[in-house]
């Protein structure tokens, strides 16, 4: 497919953009969170948002489905390996060591700092 024709909900709006689909989004009207993330992707430049699901509206975007492309195929994204090291950060941190058998008073401190890693 060329792009994706989603209403604003995230996982549809997700699914094209990670192989770098370019989106036409049709949010639900009065769907606050719908809007709001159909408005970031045209923000980013990776489609375009209407109010109405029409033949005109559809037209309008693959007129301008080529800057789209090349916008939104500038999209990468790290998977899930960020939130694998937080995790993993955090398992470090908390683990019990050799001079304690309780994480409990390192807990406060720790925490502080989880995302300094």
């Amino acid at each position: 497919s060329k792009g994706g024709v989603p209403n604003g909900v995230p996982s549809l709006i997700s699914e094209p953009i990670s192989p770098q689909k370019p989106l036409c989004c049709f949010p639900i009207a009065g769907q606050f969170e719908q809007w709001l993330n159909a408005a970031y992707v045209q923000k980013l430049g990776y489609g375009e948002t209407h109010a109405d699901f029409s033949g005109e509206n559809v037209k309008q975007f693959m007129s301008n489905i080529k800057d789209y492309q090349s916008t939104v195929s500038k999209y990468t994204q790290n998977g899930n390996n960020q939130a694998y090291s937080a995790v993993e950060c955090f398992i470090q941190d908390f683990a019990p060591t050799p001079e304690t058998d309780s994480t409990k008073h390192r807990m406060k401190d720790k925490a502080k700092n989880l995302f300094k890693h």
